[in-house]
């Protein structure tokens, strides 16, 4: 596989979800109901990906794949940390 330009949009919605998109392509290859909680949405960098490339939260690989077959990728936030289940004391320091 090799790679391509992409931009990245941040949401302006949801802290921390970005969409990838082939560089020059409107977010409007999203469906609607993800474009709702996309938009507002900032276009934050272009850069060139390519399979062996490194990225913060995904695999660069896999972004391509995606973006070749669905026209985009998106990133969601991190999952939270997991929580001692309720009821569980607490050492205090």
């Amino acid at each position: 596989m090799s790679g391509r330009q992409v931009a990245i949009y941040r949401s302006d919605r949801v802290r921390d979800l970005y969409v990838f998109v082939a560089a020059g392509q409107s977010l409007d290859v999203l469906p609607e109901g993800l474009r709702k909680h996309v938009e507002p949405a900032v276009q934050v960098m272009t850069l060139d990906l390519h399979p062996g490339r490194r990225l913060a939260r995904a695999n660069a690989a896999n972004v391509l794949t995606q973006i070749a077959s669905a026209g985009f990728y998106v990133q969601l936030p991190p999952e939270p940390e997991a929580l001692p289940p309720r009821g569980t004391e607490v050492d205090e320091p």
